[in-house]
């Protein structure tokens, strides 16, 4: 329904564009392939890495796996931000994909408990937060990538292919996890049928690598590259000069983070553990529903270019905070003797957190000037997925246990959509008067002369 040729405008997106999309949706696919494929995976994960008497304990530290590597986020976008904002945008996409194609890679050639005991735990920690640090420059590295690359009156729907490739790669390690399972036997799947999706992914990862050298910085980055001092600016500057705008993305996404991890990472456990669903019908539906908020993820990013950023993302928001508690419930209801009914009650939140998310990337982009974009908003960026999406799924899970109610996911998502709801009030009404409160304020770091932030 919406593609790069004909639905970001009257005219089509060029072809150099088209070219910058593809080369962001591989790598951020890729990453998010390989998430899905711990999530997917995570129950043989468990046995085999982290074996307790305890199953809840069992399950706790595998998701606390998952959380380390959002731990590392924070640093990770230091380190690439610092490299995406003085030496250029390109050269740290490129050095993301390497760093997180290895450890997917070497994930699926790791001895287990069995063989070399505790230290299977500890190497399985260490691989997931190597990919933290890389997550820390992939994906706000491709928002800005795009943004920067696009046009201002296509800035929003160019932007939403950087969430829409997340969906994308998360989809394709879901169907290929479920492939898997349905096609061995226990026995083979926990022997080392597990292990081949994250080894091919190397395969995905030569394409991306390929297709991100044939591309050429931004123009826009180019033109303050070539014009400002040798001096670049320090972390430390940017926490002084930008705590409204490093704050500002922060909370708006709460929901960003909350959202994400809840329905793509805890959902489809979610309804194969608590609400009885096999996991051939869970997973069919999980994979459903990332189909569903890809379409409207870019759905939203087209709407965003002819309405405006704030309507679009409040609107999401709002929806999500108003339908999440009944629909949770009426899924809860319905249960397996319902499964069309369940399915398309949850299909609803991921379209309002598809519209929410669609402009996310073109409306936090633009509160940063060109010097220090990448570095801002991979920080804060990274800093909201660490404190609130690494740790999602594991509160859910948690304080389901302690409370005895499977209506902790919605209570979560309806407080995180509340949040952000209130914190999209303060975004400008356009990026055009981002731009400009930016330019004018004295919070600038380098004369306004040197910034470029919009094409």
């Amino acid at each position: 329904m919406f593609n790069a040729q004909n639905a970001a405008g009257s005219s089509p997106l060029s072809s150099s564009m088209k070219r910058v999309i593809t080369s962001c949706m591989i790598g951020n696919a890729l990453e998010w392939y390989d998430f899905a494929l711990y999530i997917y995976f995570g129950n043989i994960i468990g046995r085999l890495f982290f074996p307790s008497a305890d199953p809840h304990m069992e399950r706790m530290m595998t998701y606390g796996v998952f959380a380390a590597g959002f731990i590392a986020r924070p640093i990770g976008a230091v380190i690439f931000g610092y490299i995406g904002d003085r030496w250029g945008r390109k050269t740290a996409l490129l050095l993301s994909i390497y760093l997180m194609a290895i450890p997917t890679a070497l994930i699926g050639m790791l001895p287990t408990y069995e063989t070399i005991g505790v230290w299977a735990g500890i190497l399985m920690t260490l691989l997931r937060i190597s990919q933290g640090l890389a997550l820390g420059g992939e994906f706000t590295g491709s928002m800005v990538f795009l943004v920067e690359h696009a046009k201002k009156e296509k800035q929003n729907f160019a932007g939403s292919f950087a969430p829409f490739s997340l969906a994308l790669g998360f989809c394709l390690g879901s169907l290929t996890a479920t492939v898997i399972i349905k096609a061995l036997s226990t026995s083979a799947l926990e022997t080392w049928g597990w292990r081949l999706p994250f080894i091919i992914s190397l395969a995905g990862t030569l394409v991306g690598t390929y297709i991100r050298r044939q591309l050429s910085d931004p123009k826009v980055f180019l033109d303050f590259k070539n014009a400002r001092k040798k001096d670049a600016v320090s972390i430390w500057s940017l926490l002084k000069e930008q705590k409204f705008n490093l704050g500002l993305v922060l909370w708006i996404d709460v929901l960003t983070a909350i959202g994400y991890y809840l329905l793509t990472s805890f959902l489809p456990n979610y309804m194969t553990e608590y609400l009885g669903y096999s996991k051939n019908m869970g997973f069919t539906m999980s994979n459903i529903h990332i189909v569903v908020l890809a379409i409207s993820i870019l759905a939203g990013g087209w709407l965003a270019d002819r309405v405006g950023q704030r309507r679009i993302m409040l609107f999401g928001a709002v929806s999500m905070a108003l339908l999440s508690y009944p629909l949770f419930s009426l899924l809860i209801a319905s249960g397996q003797s319902s499964p069309i009914i369940g399915g398309l009650t949850i299909s609803l939140i991921f379209v309002s957190f598809g519209l929410f998310f669609g402009p996310i990337p073109a409306a936090l982009c633009n509160l940063f000037p060109t010097p220090i974009r990448f570095t801002g908003l991979a920080l804060s960026h990274n800093l909201a997925m660490a404190i609130c999406g690494g740790t999602a799924p594991l509160l859910a899970f948690h304080f389901m246990k302690i409370y005895n109610s499977y209506t902790v996911p919605a209570t979560l998502l309806t407080g995180a959509a509340l949040i952000s709801a209130a914190g999209v009030l303060f975004l400008p009404q356009d990026a055009k008067k981002a731009v400009s409160k930016i330019k004018k304020s004295k919070r600038a770091l380098v004369p306004s002369s040197q910034f470029a932030a919009t094409n």
